[in-house]
């Protein structure tokens, strides 16, 4: 729990005792935790007020958001919204059977969403779409997985965290004084409630290490982005915690890698078509194609690496390989050369890793990947060696090498079971139903949190 001075795992190393804290009444241990928040949010967030979060403290000055109507969102709208014409995510027995056996000997408890959330589900701005869509299917699949997990026996507690929504649409969830809350508030608040009622379910419980937060797209643990969409400090209350995103960059302060697990993002299926029939390796136009914008990390030594690769071209075969900036090409454009490619090259980005992978495994284009040190969705479950190319961006030899003579020396045979490989790939990044799948995201995720009980000995 954030402000617990003792820990399963350090001791009492303060003088603290565990057992005559757990004997206080229930308010001052709810006073003693809102403290320890202040103390540790001092520091967080350029965007938010000297006095934050004791203004979110203060119950005077937070007013959370009401219906318009009168009418209170239910969580079977937001079922219907999801999921339109179904009962359950897990639409029949077997399903629900299968996704048990994934996670046995896991328990999860899904704590309640309450009504400002569920309001700003209902938004329109930017919440509806594909990179917003994931956290809520998963929030759905585990609270009917786990329907029978109580406090005091669950291994591991999910909150119902929808940062895409909350930072597309602020003030949704109420306001802080004299202005709309941000993502940041929204966690904070629906933290501090998921504490109070765990306090009163399971008290005296050590949560450290036990909370998983669902993250937004590339945020990882970090609470908000500054006005130019970086990420610099983890959210406080994430210390310690299980932050679930696409975020695998290893050098950054978002991300635990001990603890943190890196998903795939939710992709654009429908603009993939990626159902469709696709050219094999050896029946492609282009062998190489980069369609990326430029990252943001270690800019400098990456822009160099596609500068380089771009003037390089291919000089034993010049008309087959394209470089061409994304923000340049249609939605069409873009599809027409990840189709008609063997190769994609790809620089990791804000990730850690190239969310563009997805783009190439669902159109048959084979991802060569500049990389440096970063996690892999899945990756202790996953060989993508078996279906990436991965170039290590860390030392002097990327600098030197020769890319066209790199894949032109990949013979047709293992561009094609590299390409078959990734079409079978493709099911572990796939989050639509049947979503009790041993390979599919959500049973992955199941096995990642297994793991990772096991390594926190619970």
């Amino acid at each position: 729990m954030v402000g617990q001075a003792y820990s399963r795992r350090g001791g009492n190393k303060s003088g603290f005792s565990p057992t005559k804290f757990i004997r206080r009444p229930l308010v001052f241990r709810v006073s003693v935790a809102s403290l320890a928040l202040l103390v540790v949010w001092s520091w967080f967030g350029k965007e938010h007020r000297e006095d934050w979060p004791a203004e979110l403290d203060n119950p005077e000055n937070v007013k959370l958001s009401v219906s318009e109507d009168g009418t209170d969102p239910t969580i079977e709208r937001f079922l219907q919204d999801i999921v339109p014409g179904e009962e359950t995510l897990l639409d029949d027995e077997n399903q629900f059977i299968t996704a048990k056996n994934i996670a046995h000997g896991l328990k999860i408890w899904v704590a309640p969403i309450n009504k400002q959330t569920l309001m700003c589900l209902k938004s329109l701005s930017g919440c509806g779409d594909n990179a917003g869509a994931w956290d809520k299917r998963l929030y759905l699949f585990l609270r009917e997985l786990n329907a029978d997990v109580k406090p005091e026996e669950a291994d591991f507690v999910f909150i119902p965290n929808f940062q895409f929504c909350f930072r597309n649409n602020p003030g949704c969830y109420g306001t802080i004084g004299n202005r709309p809350a941000d993502e940041a508030d929204s966690l904070y608040l629906i933290y501090k409630e998921t504490l109070e009622t765990l306090e009163r379910l399971a008290p005296g419980r050590d949560w450290t290490n036990r909370f998983i937060v669902p993250m937004s797209h590339e945020h990882g643990g970090c609470g908000k982005s500054d006005e130019n969409g970086e990420h610099s400090q983890r959210h406080p209350v994430l210390k310690d915690q299980i932050a679930i995103s696409t975020l695998g960059n290893v050098d950054g302060n978002c991300y635990q890698p001990q603890l943190d697990v890196v998903v795939p993002p939710f992709m654009d299926y429908g603009a993939v078509k990626w159902a469709e029939k696709l050219p094999a390796s050896e029946h492609r136009e282009y062998l190489l194609v980069n369609l990326s914008t430029q990252s943001s990390r270690h800019v400098d030594k990456v822009e160099n690496l596609m500068n380089r690769f771009a003037q390089q071209g291919c000089p034993e075969n010049p008309d087959k390989c394209v470089f061409k900036p994304i923000g340049d090409l249609s939605s069409e454009e873009y599809l027409y050369y990840l189709r008609k490619s063997r190769f994609c090259l790809m620089p990791a980005g804000r990730n850690g890793f190239s969310y563009r992978i997805w783009a190439a495994l669902f159109t048959g284009c084979i991802p060569v990947l500049l990389m440096e040190d970063g996690q892999l969705p899945f990756q202790d479950f996953l060989d993508y060696r078996k279906f990436v190319i991965t170039l290590n961006t860390r030392g002097v030899l990327i600098e030197n090498i020769d890319l066209e003579a790199l894949l032109t020396s990949i013979d047709l045979s293992s561009a094609k079971a590299l390409q078959v490989n990734g079409g079978r790939a493709r099911r572990s990044f796939d989050y639509r139903a049947p979503f009790a799948r041993a390979m599919g995201p959500y049973g992955l995720l199941l096995e990642t949190l297994k793991k990772r009980k096991q390594q926190l000995g619970f």
